[in-house]
């Protein structure tokens, strides 16, 4: 089964999420809450070695739910090759929507279309 993996700013919201998953049986997704501007996190615990192990994530399709001024690096970074990323890029108002793609270590992005979102606040995303 594919894993869903999700980060949330504030714990409280989190919490709920997890709380309707998991009553609707939905058991395949992991939950941290942080700084979703950093990505997910590079440390994992990894039961077979039974010891905090370095770990580099690498999704095939990343979702950004909060605009942000430009994709930020450390997403970018953990995208598969051939991977794909949505995000609301621009400022105040109106962003834009858009898809990029990592091929050979390339991104190309492509306009979907106009959007509004709340600010991604965070290291890579706008200050509070």
């Amino acid at each position: 089964m594919k894993k869903v993996y999700t980060i949330e700013r504030f714990g409280q919201l989190s919490e709920s999420a997890q709380a309707v998953l998991g009553r609707l049986g939905i058991d395949n997704v992991e939950f941290y809450v942080g700084d979703g501007s950093c990505g997910w996190p590079r440390q994992k615990w990894d039961d077979k070695l039974e010891r905090m192990a370095e770990w580099q994530p690498r999704f095939d399709r990343i979702m950004i739910t909060a605009a942000v001024p430009k994709i930020p690096q450390p997403l970018l970074e953990q995208l598969k090759e051939g991977g794909l990323i949505i995000a609301p890029v621009g400022f105040s108002g109106v962003q834009e929507l858009i898809v990029a793609e990592k091929k050979t270590e390339h991104i190309t992005k492509r306009f979907i279309c106009d959007v509004r979102f709340v600010k991604l606040l965070g290291e890579h995303g706008f200050e509070e």
